[in-house]
Order: structure tokens, then C-alpha cells, then sequence
């Protein structure tokens, strides 16, 4: 039987061993410390900062710490404050000085909900993140706050909102987020509630960042499908920071009330150092114009492809076959031609 210091010296000796083998493993003692030691790469000088839809879902990434550092931000409120007025101009609401229900569907923080009651309105508030409709309650926001997810739909009853407005959210529902999203379903999720639970004759305007051309097409398309007309009005087209896209959608079929607001800075017109400036949400700098889309579904495309078997093909495999001494049908007029479908 071993002694109590034999025993020690023997634990002792197990324990080195097993931490010589582990730092083997590691590829040396001093590396982990090397990589923890680094600093983490800082983004260089003109490089873009990437789009929030791609670093986290958005009830991740608008945690408590960014749901405060955007809404204390004074160069924020003032953007989302000008881009909700021009929601507003291209609402077209009715000047009778009767308050209006509006949908704020994306509403974050409530900036731009404020506009909102300052005009007047009553308002619905839509949002999936926690932490950004906390500190809208904690701002005293005067709209009914909802915490859900817009790509599952509205759920509200038909035909009880005036108008409906989003900044910046829409773009959202172009990522699958999970294995169980699909953005072309949650769009016509997100468009059919929105269209059953518009009056008639309102109007929707979703300000928008699309990532690129095929993402604005896809949107659009999405919205045209659940009965929607209308199309994309673009403010200042040849501003990269300054450029905006709204999707203004109007329930119910084209009509000459209906037709689509002129964008600002059409006519090549440059804009003001005021104009100037980005909320930070996206980058469309990629992005095109999208073209004016009325309410009129694609015609489905017909086959036009041939598989090359016509006449002349099967004229030589008969005789081929005559060769090997089948028994094929004799050639007339009516070899190769394609029977019709009736009689």
C-alpha cells in the first residue's frame, strides 16, 4: 500500500501529464492566449457596414442596448420623422379634419407613430421586437402597441383601417430567418391580411430598402397578387444616400383616382444637404428604379420548346426497324402529324 506522499506524487505527476497532453492538442501553451489577445477586426474606410437584415433576425438584433442607441440618436428621429411625412403626402388622406385609424406595421420605438398623433391620427402599432416596444411604452407612446410577427399576418377585421403605413420594415420579410420561413408565403401572408383589413379605396405606403432588383420584383409581385394596384414611387433616383423606394398600394382595382404620385427628383432635380442622409436601415446603392406595376396578372407562358422528333425523325427510325425485321406500319400523309385533341 502506497503512502499519503507517494500517493500525491503520483496524483501529481497524472495531472502534469494530462496537462502536457492538452496542450499538445491545442497546438502549444502560448496560442490560446495569442487568440485571445487579438483584436477584433475593425471595418476600413469606405467599407459599407453591413445591412442589419443580414447580421441578426430582427427581434435579435433590436435588443434593449440597440432599441436605446437608435431611439436617443437625435440624426434618427429626424430622418424617420421626414420619411413618415412623406409617407403621410403619399397616403393622400382626406383633408376633413376627421381623425383617421392608420397601421403602423413595423413601428419599432414609436418615431414614427409620433408624427403620426401629431397629425392628428389614431394609430395601430405592429412590431416584433420586445425590446423596441418597451421603450415605446416607456416613451408613452399614444398608439395601441402590438408585439407580433407581420410575416404571419394582420389578423385584424376587414375593412376597419383608413391607412397604413411602414418605415423600413418590409425588406424583413425577404430573409428566412428559420428553416420553417418562407419569404414568398410570408409576404402573401403579410399582403392578403393587409388587403382584407384596408377600407376600400385606402391606401398603403411601405417605405422600403430592397438589397437589389430581384428582392423589389419580388415585393411588388407579392403585393399585385393579393389584389393590390399601384406601384414603386422613388424620391431622388440619382442620390445614392438620399435615394428612397415606397411601395404605395391602393385596395381595390386601378382607377383614375388611384394613379401614382411623381417621385421627388425626377426631373434630375438634386437634393438638399437635408435630404442628404440615411437612417442607417439599408444601403441602395445597388438598387435600381423599379418600373410602375398596374393590377393585371402574367399570362401564363405556353410550351414552345420542341424535342426535335418530327417527321423526318420518325420516317428513319420506321425504316431502321423495317431493317430488323419488325413489322411497321406503312408511310402516309398523315405520318408524323400531330393528332389533335378532339375529334
Amino acid at each position: 500500500m502506497k503512502s499519503p506522499v507517494e500517493r500525491r506524487s503520483v496524483v501529481g505527476t497524472l495531472g502534469e501529464s494530462r496537462r502536457e497532453h492538452t496542450t499538445d492538442l491545442c497546438g502549444g501553451g502560448g496560442g490560446g492566449e495569442e487568440r485571445r489577445g487579438e483584436k477584433p477586426r475593425r471595418r476600413q474606410r469606405g467599407e459599407r457596414m453591413p445591412r442589419p437584415e443580414v447580421q441578426a433576425p430582427p427581434e435579435i438584433f433590436y435588443n434593449e442596448s440597440e432599441a436605446r442607441k437608435y431611439t436617443t440618436s437625435s440624426r434618427i428621429i429626424e430622418i424617420q420623422s421626414r420619411i413618415t411625412e412623406r409617407a403621410l403626402e403619399l397616403l393622400a388622406l382626406p383633408n376633413d379634419g376627421v381623425p383617421k385609424l392608420l397601421l403602423d406595421i413595423g413601428c419599432g420605438s414609436g418615431l414614427s407613430g409620433e408624427t403620426l398623433t401629431e397629425q392628428g391620427h389614431h394609430w395601430i402599432g405592429y412590431d416584433i421586437s420586445k425590446s423596441m416596444l418597451d421603450v415605446a411604452l416607456e416613451r408613452e407612446a399614444e398608439g395601441d402597441l402590438l408585439l407580433a410577427d407581420m410575416g404571419q399576418g394582420l389578423g385584424l377585421r376587414p375593412g376597419v383601417i383608413d391607412g397604413a403605413i411602414s418605415i423600413s420594415a418590409v425588406q424583413w420579410l425577404c430573409n428566412a430567418d428559420k428553416s420553417c420561413h418562407n419569404p414568398r408565403l410570408r409576404l402573401k401572408a403579410f399582403f392578403g391580411s393587409l388587403y382584407r383589413c384596408l377600407a376600400r379605396g385606402a391606401r398603403a405606403v411601405l417605405q422600403f430598402y430592397a438589397d437589389n432588383v430581384k428582392q423589389s420584383e419580388m415585393i411588388v409581385t407579392a403585393a399585385m397578387r393579393a389584389g393590390f394596384a399601384g406601384g414603386v414611387v422613388v424620391d431622388w433616383p440619382h442620390s445614392s444616400k438620399a435615394k428612397k423606394s415606397y411601395l404605395v398600394l391602393t385596395c381595390g382595382p386601378p382607377s383614375l383616382n388611384s394613379s401614382l404620385p411623381k417621385g421627388k427628383g425626377q426631373d434630375g432635380a438634386m437634393c438638399s444637404d437635408d435630404d442628404e442622409s440615411d437612417d442607417g436601415s439599408g444601403d441602395e446603392d445597388g438598387a435600381q428604379t423599379v418600373g410602375i406595376y398596374e393590377r393585371n396578372r402574367p399570362k401564363k407562358r405556353q410550351k414552345t420548346k420542341k424535342n426535335g422528333k418530327g417527321k423526318a425523325w420518325l420516317l428513319n427510325k420506321k425504316e431502321q426497324l423495317r431493317r430488323r425485321g419488325r413489322e411497321v406500319p406503312a408511310d402516309t400523309k398523315y405520318t408524323g402529324r400531330k393528332r389533335k385533341s378532339y375529334f
